[in-house]
């Protein structure tokens, strides 16, 4: 999708409303050559078409893409293992304060495990 038409779409909506991909908030946008982290995959579009428009494909490694950079909570907890999450607009909050939770086990686990490596690189050779 072009940015023009992205932009044409947006507009229709609430400018208030929340914007996500995958169901994660856009952290920034990021202009990237076509061919950065792979090549770029573009589908093709009928526009006389109803509903699913999408008529081919191409792959392509010149020009430029606008890559939308999304985050979820886990991936930022990754960094902020402490990072405060607001679930009171939840009508159930208990599934997802069980994911949080997770999300904070696994990152506690994995610098544990990092700290005894780093404890075991670090310690001198105990010869018997």
């Amino acid at each position: 999708m072009k940015a023009k038409e992205l932009i044409r779409q947006l507009q229709q909506f609430d400018p208030e409303i929340e914007v996500c991909v995958d169901n994660k908030d856009i952290y920034f946008l990021e202009p990237k050559p076509a061919y950065w982290d792979g090549k770029l995959q573009l589908l093709l579009h009928d526009p006389s078409k109803r509903g699913w428009s999408i008529v081919g494909a191409k792959v392509v490694e010149k020009g430029e893409k606008l890559n939308i950079v999304a985050l979820s909570i886990e991936d930022v907890i990754w960094n902020v293992p402490d990072l405060p999450v607001d679930l009171s607009e939840l009508r159930s909050q208990e599934e997802w304060a069980g994911r949080v939770a997770q999300y904070r086990a696994d990152v506690n686990a994995c610098l544990r495990k990092i700290e005894l490596e780093k404890a075991k690189k670090n310690a001198p050779d105990q010869q018997p």
